[in-house]
């Protein structure tokens, strides 16, 4: 299993398909998503967070009050 936090994986420029976790450090809850190109829905999640219009509830508010590098 390879662990990455957000700033690393933007870091990333090539397609890996796959199941991928997103784990809060703080509330050790996790999302478990499934994708053909991880790499750019992990960008998505990102951006979408960012942008304060996460779908999931719970991660949105968790990141706001933990901050974006209590994930990984």
């Amino acid at each position: 299993m390879l662990k990455y936090n957000f700033e690393e994986i933007l870091k990333i420029n090539k397609q890996i398909s796959g199941v991928y976790v997103i784990h809060n450090l703080i509330t050790d809850k996790y999302y478990i998503g499934e994708s053909i190109n991880i790499i750019q829905r992990i960008k998505n999640h990102y951006d979408n967070l960012w942008d304060n219009k996460h779908h999931n509830k719970d991660i949105l508010n968790d990141m706001k009050k933990y901050g974006l590098y209590n994930f990984e």
